[in-house]
């Protein structure tokens, strides 16, 4: 079967040709792409090529979407061809092999040894396609915020509204904290975070520490003044705003690190044992965060159709990329249907 693919040939270069699907097999299954969401990963290896980010030249990439089985293998008896699936790309090959490549810009996709809730998860039918194509980048920054072992009650701060920060916002907000403060600089995505009924404060302002400040009230930090949040989510991977940020963290609070920073930063490591700090990484997804967003899409608590700047077909793939690189787009979306 051939099939209309999205291939990257280095820096700049993607182009959309006729490729073969890979054959199935036996305990395989075939997936028609109904939507998919462009990740910071796509953009960056189209910017700089995708040496760094396991994105081979000549081959299909895109990893965020959800599909129809259309196909299964003889073997394959916990799935059903006509049903929607969200494919987890770090088990969609051994080894994560497909993480960043499993070909979700193209019209179908290849599933090796094909599992219900391992490498494919059922998507109710209450939750849309559009929707359900968010459910990779969700799963990223809800890992950040539960790593951090939220509680009702409690404050947080999170830095950065593109796509990973506003997943993580939204699972604190689900997991019941009192009060979460997005920090960013695009108005548009602040705009967004504004919709979704959180409280924002841009770094355009120049009275934008006060505002922090005014928003939690005041607490106890090994620097002197620090404010009343005890979770900390830095998903804008700013090294300034990383160290205005880190002396407001009161005592016993946590920060977890799910931005990807280019180089080394300091960090006061005095600070952090005076202050009983924690401070945590958080990369990928693990199935149980899979789990808990289709649970929070299955809620309809929030409207993540919000998140979706603009709406692409394939063969503008450019197009969507270009897009999602810009300051004001949250996330972009391929439609295949």
């Amino acid at each position: 079967m051939k099939m209309k693919a999205s291939i990257i040939h280095g820096a700049g270069n993607v182009t959309v040709e006729e490729r073969e699907v890979e054959p199935l097999g036996d305990n395989d299954a075939i997936l028609q792409n109904l939507v998919a969401s462009v990740c910071g990963t796509d953009v960056s290896a189209y910017q700089h090529g995708g040496a760094s980010y396991r994105i081979h030249d000549e081959g299909e990439f895109g990893h965020e979407l959800v599909g129809k089985i259309i196909e299964l293998g003889k073997n394959v008896t916990d799935l059903h061809v006509g049903q929607r699936v969200f494919p987890y790309p770090s088990t969609c090959a051994p080894n994560g092999a497909k993480a960043c490549t499993l070909g979700g810009f193209s019209e179908y996709v290849h599933v090796a040894d094909a599992k219900s809730g391992y490498n494919l998860f059922p998507i109710d039918n209450s939750i849309t396609d559009e929707d359900a194509a968010l459910i990779e980048p969700l799963t990223i920054g809800w890992r950040a915020a539960m790593r951090c072992n939220p509680k009702a009650g409690q404050n947080a701060i999170v830095l950065g509204a593109g796509g990973i920060g506003a997943a993580a916002a939204l699972c604190l907000k689900a997991q019941g904290l009192d009060k979460i403060l997005v920090v960013g600089r695009g108005e548009a995505k602040l705009n967004v975070m504004q919709e979704l009924g959180f409280s924002t404060v841009s770094t355009n302002d120049e009275d934008w520490k006060a505002q922090v400040a005014d928003y939690f009230g005041p607490a106890r930090s090994i620097s002197g003044q620090g404010v009343n949040a005890q979770i900390v989510v830095d998903a804008a991977g700013s090294d300034t705003l990383f160290d205005e940020i880190f002396p407001l963290m009161p005592i016993f609070s946590t920060l977890c690190v799910v931005a990807i920073y280019g180089k080394p930063h300091p960090v006061n490591l005095m600070a952090v044992s005076y202050g009983q700090l924690n401070i945590i990484g958080s990369g990928g997804q693990f199935p149980e965060d899979i789990l808990g967003v289709i649970e929070m899409l299955q809620s309809k608590q929030f409207d993540v159709s919000r998140l979706i700047s603009g709406v692409y077909r394939q063969d503008d793939i450019v197009k969507a990329i270009e897009a999602a690189a810009g300051s004001d787009s949250v996330k972009i979306i391929i439609d295949y249907r």
